[in-house]
């Protein structure tokens, strides 16, 4: 694509399979709490962990608070309502899930393959709400020019702030930039609003079915090699 110099992903849902691996990971919470607590426990599944940890992502907003310390807020939260609650015993949970998480997920078999190619001619970055990081994955850090994410510089999306960081970062005028990611809501429309071509990705149709109106002009892929021939060949 003419002018173009950099490509900045989104990270959960877009380079890795993150919420496959937060599910795997809270089974094992909810495992853990009915072998110890089975009365307590016996209507806790991990969809009521999902929600009370959302429910304390709520009651923080805007104290910037990083994303590991909410989902340890929540195992406390979690604890508290059952009548349960022990520092040691969250912390314990806490642990667990960690651990569990980052061994848990998948990286998109396309991503490196494709990131490798990209590189070759732009710089490459990420844009992340999240607070998955590649070396913790397994990824090589090396494959990232940059890396943006909301926790570490107080903004997330969709502000257009963080996007702007990004491309002071990048050194780089919106047209050109192109944003890849798997959100209308968080990736599509912040950087369309800012002029930077955008590309949805959607991996998983029946998860994106109910998303909203996707702006004009954007284009829609459904894994990272449709990426490569859009900007090489687009």
């Amino acid at each position: 694509m003419k002018g173009l110099k950099v490509i900045t992903f989104d990270g959960d849902g877009t380079l890795w399979d993150f919420k496959k691996a937060m599910r795997k990971s809270l089974s094992k919470i909810v495992e853990i709490l009915k072998e110890r607590f089975p009365e307590k426990a016996e209507k806790i599944d991990i969809d009521t962990l999902i929600r009370i940890r959302n429910e304390v992502a709520e009651n923080t907003k805007g104290k910037f608070i990083n994303l590991e310390e909410v989902r340890r807020r929540s195992f406390d939260e979690t604890l508290r309502r059952l009548g349960i609650f022990t520092k040691e015993f969250s912390d314990y949970l806490s642990e667990v899930y960690f651990r569990e998480r980052y061994r848990q997920v998948e990286i998109y078999e396309d991503t490196v393959p494709v990131i490798k190619e990209l590189r070759k001619r732009y710089k490459v970055g990420i844009i992340s709400n999240g607070n998955t990081y590649p070396e913790k994955i397994g990824l090589e850090r090396e494959l990232f020019d940059f890396m943006i994410y909301a926790e570490t510089v107080g903004v997330s999306k969709p502000d257009h702030e963080i996007f702007h960081i990004a491309m002071e970062r990048a050194g780089v005028s919106p047209q050109e930039m192109i944003h890849v990611g798997d959100s209308i809501e968080d990736d599509i429309i912040p950087a369309t609003e800012l002029g930077i071509k955008s590309v949805l990705i959607v991996r998983d149709e029946e998860e994106n079915r109910t998303q909203d109106i996707i702006p004009d002009n954007v284009k829609i892929i459904r894994n990272l090699y449709e990426l490569k021939n859009l900007i090489f060949n687009g």
